[in-house]
């Protein structure tokens, strides 16, 4: 039986791995260090929130790498009985760049892998006489209820999400044929109930799971918690970098010359010495019947040894959150080498390959609804046929001059048709589109 949890909870957790993907998370690692550390510990002897190194993101870095699926524009085909109908494909395709649909997919996309669900509002209308499309991506954890469709349970039927009302905190509710505000107590606001007159509830989500239903919060919890493991391994390597520079020093029965007492703001006196750089404090012995000697202490660790140390810890974490051996070399290694660019490109496309099917629903599902809500704008044109079956071709990163170069070669041993080799570099590619097309490298 899968593993229970309220809205309540799944909010809480979507809004943490929001903030890790927005770089807000600073509170949050302070909040993880302290329950290891102790809060007396963690304030007094470290420095408090300030200390904790939030520089190395294993979970952005990880969603951002894998997402290159958008990072060329895919095109929508209208297909109805077999055959492409170009005005109806070209108006889509129109209606998605006009909205930035390219560009924010490709944030869509790491927000998805991060939060493992993410939201697409869309809203059609008709301004001064033409259709424009607008999208409006959304955070689940803004989200706060939904109801799953009878017929698809990873899509909603029902959204209420936060909303601002008079500058007060409110809700807005979303339903297949109205939307309203209401109060946080859930009573309706008087006179905020209206159409929206998009045909369905104006709501998309994008999964990276392939599970029947709305949320899974939970899911790839192993990355954020080796992106909170990470963070704390650099501030401990932070602490003691700084235990290496400013190392504590002490005395046995010595006391520094020309001293003077002065009292500080606890109304405690200490002894000072007003010093420069340039100044050579000169001890004297307190008592001359016992030595004296002066030294300091050492740091807690080598920060060589444990620099490689949290090195390879960050390299481990990578290859645990589904990243490559080339992304940790990448971080230690040349990354500018041509082998290293070369696999690099490989690897994004493999990466493409691996999340189209993921993605693929979703986007049909938006074009789908896109052209619902476009024939109720403007009803009787029939601009987009009743029952059409959209298609998405998707197109991979091109190759670059030296993994072509490679490619080629295992051709030349016959390792390769010019077909699989067409296939490995555009792996959308149709079985006409690999017939008929060239290969080119970037």
């Amino acid at each position: 039986m899968p593993y229970q949890y309220d809205e309540h909870e799944r909010r809480h957790e979507q809004a943490r791995r929001q903030r890790i993907m927005d770089g807000t998370w600073r509170q949050d690692a302070y909040e993880y260090l302290r329950r290891l550390l102790g809060a007396k510990r963690l304030n007094q002897t470290w420095g408090g929130e300030a200390v904790i190194d939030i520089g190395t993101n294993i979970l952005r870095e990880d969603s951002e790498g894998k997402a290159t699926l958008y990072d060329r524009a895919p095109r929508y085909r209208c297909i109805v009985d077999g055959a492409e109908l170009d005005n109806a494909s070209l108006l889509m395709n129109q209606l998605l760049d006009g909205a930035s649909y390219p560009t924010l997919m490709q944030d869509v996309l790491s927000q998805v892998i991060g939060l493992n669900d993410f939201c697409i509002r869309y809203a059609v209308k008709v301004v001064n006489g033409e259709l424009t499309l607008e999208l409006h991506p959304t955070s689940p954890a803004r989200v706060l209820e939904a109801e799953a469709r009878p017929d698809d349970p990873r899509q909603m039927s029902k959204v209420c999400e936060e909303w601002q009302y008079d500058g007060k905190p409110a809700e807005r509710v979303w339903t297949d044929e109205l939307t309203y505000l209401r109060t946080l107590d859930g009573v309706t606001i008087e006179g905020t109930e209206q159409p929206h007159n998009q045909g369905a509830c104006p709501w998309v989500l994008y999964h990276v799971h392939g599970r029947p239903r709305l949320w899974m919060p939970y899911y790839r919890a192993e990355v954020v918690e080796s992106t909170y493991r990470v963070a704390m391994a650099y501030s401990y390597l932070d602490h003691n970098l700084f235990e290496a520079s400013w190392s504590q020093r002490y005395t046995i029965n010595l006391a520094p010359m020309g001293a003077d007492t002065q009292l500080s703001l606890d109304g405690t006196s200490a002894a000072v010495i007003d010093a420069d750089p340039s100044s050579v404090l000169q001890l004297e012995q307190i008592d001359d019947s016992k030595p004296g000697s002066a030294s300091q202490w050492r740091p807690g660790a080598d920060p060589e040894v444990m620099g490689r140390a949290v090195a390879r810890l960050h390299g481990r974490a990578t290859l645990a959150a589904g990243g490559s051996d080339l992304a940790v070399y990448r971080k230690s290694g040349n990354a500018e080498s041509a082998y290293a660019m070369a696999i690099t490109r490989e690897m994004q496309r493999e990466a493409q390959v691996r999340l189209a099917p993921r993605m693929l629903p979703s986007d049909r599902l938006l074009a789908e609804r896109v052209a619902l809500a476009c024939n109720l704008a403007l009803p009787g044109l029939s601009l987009f046929p009743a029952g059409a079956d959209w298609r998405v071709r998707y197109y991979a990163l091109p190759p670059s001059a030296e993994e072509l170069e490679r490619l080629e070669k295992a051709v030349e041993l016959g390792a390769f048709t010019l077909a699989d080799l067409r296939q490995a570099v555009d792996p959308f590619a149709s079985p006409e589109e690999v017939a008929r097309a060239p290969v080119q490298a970037d």
